[in-house]
């Protein structure tokens, strides 16, 4: 009744108040955390979506290479992070753990191969499944039919050396890195 609620940040404060304070924590530096950890996810994702725009709305010839390796040099950057401090999981989880496990589990759908070198980020995802296999199911994953998986399509020619270009039905073909080729001769894109 209150309208459309859209964007992240806006939806999770609208479900903490609409649940009596329950996705939020109270205590000044945990809800610190928690914004921070919600932020954070909410940049991976934002990087990773940019990514995938460039190469599924342009047309082939004026994709940009400079500006994917931009946006998936944050990617990388903050998952190095996160690696480093190695993010915990406590029983009672707040909004910024969902952000987190959410982010993590939509890169392992268009960008596999992600956590390689980040054991502690890709047991935080397994820890995640295990300890709220209710929210486990709302988790971003490949779509079922019949009791099997979308498979993943084998990288084009086209994909060689930088990340694929995507398919609509929503399969990615396995990332590729670092990235190599140069389309410097693209003119960056213009707002």
């Amino acid at each position: 009744n209150d309208g459309a609620v859209f964007d992240s940040p806006v939806i999770v404060r609208y479900i903490n108040r609409a649940s009596g304070g329950k996705l939020l924590p109270r205590n000044a530096a945990k809800l610190l955390e928690a914004e921070r950890l919600e932020a954070i996810a909410d940049g991976i994702c934002d990087c990773a979506i940019a990514c995938i725009y460039e190469q599924r709305q342009r047309p082939a010839e004026l994709i940009y290479q400079g500006w994917i390796d931009k946006q998936w040099k944050k990617v990388t950057q903050a998952l190095d992070l996160l690696e480093s401090q190695g993010p915990k999981l406590p029983a009672k989880i707040h909004a910024g753990h969902i952000a987190l496990a959410s982010s993590l589990a939509y890169l392992g759908i268009r960008f596999p191969g992600w956590e390689k070198g980040r054991p502690k980020l890709k047991r935080y995802v397994a820890k995640f499944r295990d300890k709220q296999p209710e929210l486990a199911g709302l988790l971003p994953r490949l779509p079922q039919y019949k009791d099997r998986a979308v498979s993943r399509p084998a990288p084009s020619p086209v994909a060689m050396g930088r990340l694929p270009r995507y398919d609509q039905n929503l399969s990615p073909a396995p990332m590729r890195t670092p990235f190599s080729v140069s389309l410097a001769s693209v003119p960056p894109p213009t707002s």
